[in-house]
């Protein structure tokens, strides 16, 4: 199992905005440490073990045409900062205020001889960092922190040996969907 290329975006909502806030992005070098270890699991997730099996909808005129899986195969061939963040905007027209800030991953790779694309979104919120320091115990209070909750956590696994022609379907997990394959978000 290989993450190969992962990016991060900070995407606002943006559904019946007039000018929604730009979307800031970037390149993730990955190598050891705690984020790379979370990314790491998120990416080699038993794809069992999701909420919901999904498929992409075909165009209005039901041709086997999808705009958004067009996106992510895209992506997933060439894996840059600009093609993700076509992914990001897309998702920013359809998050509205409920949701709120997110923290978009995508991460490419392979896992045997398929290759695979996971797109997460962690939530915002906001926390009270507690460190022991040398001086006594640090408080601040920090805004836009993502936390990967059991309750609102969502993510996308697209996996086949040629992405072009299999990434139309996949298996979701969506935390809001309230167990419900009925309320889960739209790809």
């Amino acid at each position: 199992m290989t993450i190969t290329t992962a990016h991060a975006y900070l995407v606002y909502p943006g559904k019946n905005a007039s000018s929604p806030a730009a979307i800031s992005g970037k390149q993730l070098v990955f190598g050891a440490g705690k984020l790379f270890d979370m990314m790491t699991e998120v990416f080699g997730s038993n794809p069992n073990a999701r909420d919901f099996e999904v498929t992409f909808n075909a165009n209005g005129v039901g041709q086997q045409a999808n705009e958004c899986r067009d996106l992510m195969v895209a992506y997933q061939a060439n894996p840059t900062l600009a093609n993700g963040d076509k992914i990001a905007s897309r998702l920013q027209l359809y998050t509205d205020n409920r949701s709120g800030i997110g923290l978009l991953f995508l991460l490419a790779g392979a896992i045997n001889s398929k290759h695979r694309l996971v797109v997460s979104r962690f939530p915002t919120d906001q926390a009270v960092l507690a460190e022991v320091a040398s001086s006594g115990l640090d408080v601040t209070f920090l805004e836009q922190v993502f936390i990967k909750r059991l309750s609102s956590y969502k993510a996308l696994l697209l996996e086949h040996s040629t992405p072009a022609n299999g990434f139309w379907s996949g298996s979701a997990t969506d935390r809001q969907a309230g167990g419900s394959g009925e309320n889960i978000s739209e790809y």
